[in-house]
């Protein structure tokens, strides 16, 4: 008899025992992080050396890292915790980078050669994986003036309302001014963000004054450009002179825009 209420302790210990092992194997398990695994192998070589990725969720930020990540192709893994996050990747020189803000346009300067990319990812498992595909956020717009004063110099300056890009890729409203790259005789070189409205406008002055306001903006769209485009197709703008005529070439277009301008 004793030797049965023995067995039956011992049985009842251990019975005990793996119960409560079980719920602290159970608690680890979900207290464990996901390892998210990002497939970069669809991405430009030329992004990796200059790549950005930033993580949140809903309190906030949990992962960020930016670095050369030419030695992580194809793919790149770290821990995240269990949750549903946004996965945030940008990649692209210039302008400032805000951990919070995104990336944001000085005043004076252009828009940086961005590409950016943003998605939800469930990683409430033991491993996710999402696939980085990075999308152009930049219009780089050439502009030549054709002029009859050969000896004339002018200089060019375009302004809009969009300063920047939030961490998913959106535009952000700020004032935003710049001095494009280049002459008259050569051509100018400007690299413009993507717009929320047809507000941009091209001036023209000598240095001292201002001579001619271009609805730049207006033309661009009434042109059928689409700023809502994942990648931002590039233009060229040539302006007549005479400030009576503005035309624009689309890259990729098989046909050109052109609008007399009344003065």
């Amino acid at each position: 008899m004793m030797k049965k209420s023995y067995c039956a302790l011992i049985f009842s210990l251990l019975t005990c025992i793996m119960c409560l092992w079980g719920c602290s194997v159970k608690e680890d398990r979900d207290a464990c992080p996901c390892e998210l695994i990002l497939d970069l192998s669809e991405m430009d070589m030329d992004c990796y050396e200059d790549l950005r990725v930033f993580i949140t969720d809903e309190s906030g930020p949990v992962y960020k890292s930016y670095s050369d990540f030419t030695d992580f192709w194809p793919e790149y893994g770290f821990s995240v915790p269990r949750s549903v996050l946004t996965v945030n990747v940008c990649s692209g020189e210039g302008g400032c980078f805000d951990d919070l803000k995104g990336v944001l346009i000085p005043y004076g300067e252009d828009c940086p050669r961005i590409f950016m990319y943003s998605s939800v990812v469930d990683t409430r498992c033991e491993s996710a994986r999402d696939t980085v595909r990075l999308h152009k956020n930049h219009c780089v717009a050439e502009i030549y003036l054709e002029k009859d004063d050969a000896d004339s110099r002018y200089e060019l300056c375009l302004k809009g309302n969009v300063c920047g890009y939030g961490m998913a890729g959106q535009p952000i409203r700020g004032d935003f001014s710049c001095r494009p790259a280049g002459d008259p005789d050569r051509g100018y070189k400007v690299s413009l963000p993507r717009q929320v409205d047809t507000s941009l406008i091209l001036e023209i002055d000598d240095g001292s004054e201002v001579l001619k306001t271009f609805a730049l903006g207006e033309y661009i769209v009434a042109g059928g450009y689409d700023w809502n485009d994942p990648d931002l197709e590039d233009i060229t703008v040539h302006i007549n002179w005479t400030l009576t005529s503005v035309i624009l070439t689309v890259s990729g277009w098989d046909w050109i825009y052109e609008c007399e301008i009344v003065i």
